[in-house]
């Protein structure tokens, strides 16, 4: 009856912690509150997005989601260095925002700084639990260009296992240049 008893009352201080919200972190909190910038970068009007973020991080400047997506607005408007800068800066807020490795993985390869692109996108895809193909091809992809093929191969059959068929192509392209390359 006691075991009946405590159960219960666990429950009950389960269903009270969801119900008041206490389950949500602050990043998803804050992913709620800046929902309307975050539609601005949907919209691809990075501009005035950009401009929102920046009203959000000096209202907030220990906001890792503001920054983040910031660094995303600077991104598309070609802002290289200033994106990396708002990425880094988000991740050292916050460790868990996959968004930000991403971006910094996407940035780095665009420099052909592979070795810490392919750094970034090992983040990426830990913390996204390996369910976001564009981080496990170009995790895939910075393997190749860094030599280590085994580890290229992985990261795009995971990428396929997930449907992304791009990851077919570029595996038949390593198996073709093994095949040829004896």
């Amino acid at each position: 009856m006691e075991a009946v008893s405590i159960f219960f009352v666990f429950f009950i201080y389960i269903w009270v912690r969801l119900a008041l919200g206490h389950h949500k972190t602050a990043d998803m909190k804050d992913k709620k509150k800046y929902e309307r910038g975050i539609n601005l970068i949907t919209d691809k009007k990075y501009e005035k997005a950009k401009e929102f973020f920046e009203t959000k991080i000096k209202e907030n400047p220990n906001s890792s989601v503001a920054w983040t997506y910031r660094a995303i607005c600077h991104y598309h408007l070609g802002n290289t260095y200033q994106s990396i800068f708002d990425a880094q800066k988000s991740t050292s807020l916050e460790s868990t925002i996959p968004e930000s490795y991403l971006l910094l993985g996407k940035l780095y390869f665009e420099l052909e700084d592979y070795q810490n692109a392919c750094e970034e996108y090992e983040k990426a895809v830990w913390y996204y639990r390996e369910q976001n193909i564009e981080a496990l091809k170009y995790r895939g992809l910075c393997y190749y260009k860094l030599g280590n093929i085994e580890k290229a191969k992985f990261s795009f059959e995971k990428a396929l296992q997930q449907g992304d068929e791009e990851s077919n192509f570029y595996l038949l392209q390593i198996d073709r240049n093994q095949k040829y390359s004896y």
